[in-house]
């Protein structure tokens, strides 16, 4: 992203094609479609308020609110990364024990 009206407009485009079509499907499963999240991870907004000397987009707190709350619900995203973290810790291989 060279800028943040590109940004929201990126935003806008996968809400649109990934999001929009699933939104019952998301909503009725409180799951987001596979693959969805590497997109947003891809685009960028997990590290939107980042500086960009440590690989952030560094853009504005409208930006970022906009970014995430416009095509997005924060609430659902949000709990959908604490499951996808809470999966991935307790889902490894190490923390597994036979039954």
């Amino acid at each position: 992203m060279t800028n943040e009206t590109e940004l929201l407009q990126a935003v806008q485009q996968l809400a649109d094609k990934d999001v929009a079509p699933f939104d019952l499907q998301i909503d009725r499963q409180a799951k987001l479609p596979n693959g969805l999240f590497q997109k947003i991870v891809d685009l960028g907004l997990l590290r939107a308020k980042i500086p960009k000397e440590y690989g952030g987009l560094d853009v504005s707190a409208q930006t970022a609110g906009l970014a995430l709350l416009g095509p997005f619900d924060l609430i659902f995203i949000g709990a959908t990364i604490a499951d996808y973290l809470r999966d991935r810790k307790f889902n490894s291989g190490k923390q597994k024990q036979g039954n």
